[in-house]
Parts: C-alpha cells; structure tokens; sequence
C-alpha cells in the first residue's frame, strides 16, 4: 500500500483515509452494514463504499 500526502503530516498526526471501495454486485442493506463507516468525524459519509 501507497499513502501520498497532499500536506505534510507531523509527528503523531491522525490520519483519516477514504476507502472508496468499489464492491461487484448490489449493495443491500446487509452489504451496507458491513461496509458502514464509523470514523465519526464531521463530514463522514458513513460508508467505506464509493458513491456510485
């Protein structure tokens, strides 16, 4: 795996990665619950999965 930086990230900094997964098939609701998002920041769209 392969992280860049768009600014620079200081000693002990939190890190907050977006997913984006791209998964086959339909997203029922079970397949949205496995895939939910719990960071809890602010502008989270409460999903891992990429917005089709």
């Amino acid at each position: 795996m392969f992280v860049r930086a768009l600014t620079d990230i200081t000693a002990g900094e939190e890190l907050f990665i977006d997913y984006l997964l791209d998964i086959k098939g339909r997203r029922t609701a079970a397949v949205k619950k496995l895939h939910a998002c719990r960071c809890g920041t602010r502008h989270c769209r409460g999903s891992m999965l990429a917005p089709r």
